[in-house]
């Protein structure tokens, strides 16, 4: 028939390297920063320090309750969550503490984060994470529902956390951009 074969050797190739570096590329594509996107509970120690971190284990999962995860997230004065959630809602909040807790003692070190005490709660570090962005979006990669998380902040302390992300990616395009060897001063 004139068809191209293949070879009988097979292709070499490290495909779990292959799969994370397209599943990486669908999460930036789909707006998610590369630091969410890449601390999914699958991936590899790598042994670097600034290596996003794994996300803590979410205690429930699957369609129904992602559902009801959105429903909570859309809770509001104009639209008040249903009876059947409130139980989900107080798992979501006992997860997310747990997780506070657990960064708070694995990363204190490394961040330098400030004394918290048994019942702290991550209000009490929110002026301190907007001083210290690396630590506040590690903090925001490891929590099981980081969502609901922003949605306890003041829109105030929102403002100055989207302000500071914005400084940060363009003095970030700024450095690539004077990095850049195929740019040329006109």
């Amino acid at each position: 028939m004139g068809l191209p074969t293949l070879d009988r050797t097979g292709i070499e190739a490290d495909w779990n390297k292959i799969l994370a570096f397209e599943e990486q590329h669908i999460h930036e594509a789909y707006g998610l920063d590369s630091y969410a996107a890449s601390s999914s509970p699958d991936q590899e120690a790598t042994g670097d320090d600034h290596a996003a971190p794994r996300r803590h284990a979410r205690p429930a999962t699957g369609d129904v309750m992602m559902t009801s995860y959105f429903r909570i997230l859309r809770d509001g004065p104009d639209a008040p969550m249903d009876v059947e959630d409130k139980p989900l809602s107080c798992l979501i909040q006992t997860a997310n503490a747990e997780a506070f807790m657990k960064w708070c003692n694995l990363y204190r070190a490394r961040f330098d984060i400030p004394a918290t005490k048994r019942r702290s709660k991550p209000k009490d570090l929110r002026s301190w994470m907007l001083k210290h962005p690396d630590a506040m979006r590690h903090y925001f990669a490891f929590l099981p529902y980081p969502e609901y998380e922003a949605k306890t902040w003041e829109l105030a302390e929102l403002d100055m956390w989207g302000a500071a992300e914005a400084y940060t990616e363009q003095i970030g395009a700024i450095q690539r951009i004077l990095e850049d060897a195929t740019t040329t001063a006109q």
